[in-house]
């Protein structure tokens, strides 16, 4: 670069990490919207379709295990779900099998099944799915961004969300207060900004190998794990609780050596869905050691916490817990800007010192430009 040049802006790299479905994905969809970065919804009216019949499928199969009864005031649509195939298209009476299916009950009873012994692997949204199920799969519909924020696709290889934040005064006030008490808002160049790379490279298992290859310079490592993973089982291995998942892998990867001076932001996700299903034992079940406190929902997210706080070596920095409905751009909003003040607040120097180059270059040309 020609030293008349701008200097580029700073890159503040963000690691998505967490198991699969635990929603990596749908923060970096959210983040999305909340910069104006509106993506195609085309792509997702195939996938929404295959969710839709997946659900209703993986559904018809715990009914089969557990509750066979329950299909038998509608084999026929039973049937047909079970014969058609999740890569062709949905046919409007296949559409209406599966409405039916869910809004008689077998679906409704069976996933509630699944959730007191869970032995099959259902999509979390398999309610918002079914419950649209003839909205989903017409041949005239539209995806809106509600779907999309729902759909289930799968992530191979790294996806990225970039943004970028201007820098000056009021920016340090918010973010990095120490700053602004030492650095005047009309110092700063109006060039001085900081680009925000929120990275994420697939949670499930046979994605994990990349991983490593995206460790390097991260500022601040975000692991999600979903508050309703103690009763649902992962996708690739039906006998493994996805919760527990989610600690053995913690426990690896916020240990890792690269890690050591990153701060780690824990993001409870799905408060929505844990709400609604809560079930006090299910969560006994998978946490023995639990005690119940006055509000059992509340104690159990706090017994979560003390979890994993326990994986973490005793001279690791403690993480910051957040929790959170992702379907709530609100919420993922908040966790926007949490992020960046921890971020700022452990790279406090390397901003600082970032801020001061652009002003040497500016009082060294008058416009940020050497002469």
């Amino acid at each position: 670069m020609a030293d008349d040049e701008p200097r580029p802006p700073a890159l503040m790299k963000i690691l998505l990490l967490g198991a699969g479905e635990t929603g990596k994905s749908t923060i970096l969809k959210q983040i999305s919207l909340l910069y104006g970065q509106k993506e195609s919804l085309g792509l997702y009216k195939e996938w929404l379709q295959r969710n839709t019949l997946t659900s209703a499928k993986q559904l018809v199969k715990v009914c089969r295990a557990l509750k066979p009864d329950l299909l038998s005031g509608a084999a026929d649509e039973a049937a047909a779900v079970e014969a058609a195939d999740v890569e062709q298209s949905v046919t409007p009476e296949l559409a209406a099998a599966m409405a039916k299916l869910w809004a008689s009950g077998p679906l409704k009873e069976a996933r509630l099944a699944n959730f007191a012994t869970p032995t099959e692997w259902v999509p979390d949204q398999a309610p918002y799915f079914l419950e649209n199920a003839t909205r989903l799969c017409a041949a005239s519909y539209e995806p809106e961004d509600a779907d999309s924020l729902r759909a289930r696709t799968l992530t191979v290889g790294v996806k990225s969300v970039e943004f970028a934040d201007k820098v000056d005064g009021a920016y340090l006030m918010q973010h990095l207060p120490i700053a602004a008490q030492v650095i005047e808002g009309s110092d700063i160049p109006s060039l001085c900004q900081l680009d925000w790379q929120m990275i994420d490279v697939g949670g499930q298992r046979n994605e994990r190998r990349k991983w490593l290859h995206a460790l390097s310079d991260a500022k601040a490592l975000v692991w999600t794990a979903g508050l309703s993973e103690y009763q649902q089982v992962l996708y690739e291995d039906p006998s493994k609780i996805r919760m527990l998942e989610s600690l053995e892998l913690f426990e690896k990867w916020a240990n890792n050596a690269q890690f050591a001076q990153t701060p780690i932001v824990v993001v409870f996700t799905k408060k929505d869905l844990f709400e609604a299903n809560w079930d006090e034992a299910s969560f006994k079940k998978v946490f023995p050691a639990w005690a119940p406190g006055a509000d059992a929902k509340a104690s159990a997210i706090a017994y979560l916490k003390e979890q994993f706080l326990a994986k973490l070596k005793a001279q690791r920095e403690k993480p910051t817990f957040y929790t959170l409905d992702l379907t709530d751009a609100d919420q993922v909003s908040e966790l926007v800007k949490e992020i960046k003040r921890i971020v700022a607040a452990h790279n406090s120097g390397y901003i600082m010192d970032f801020i001061a180059s652009f002003k040497k270059k500016k009082e060294a040309g008058g416009d940020g430009k050497r002469r």
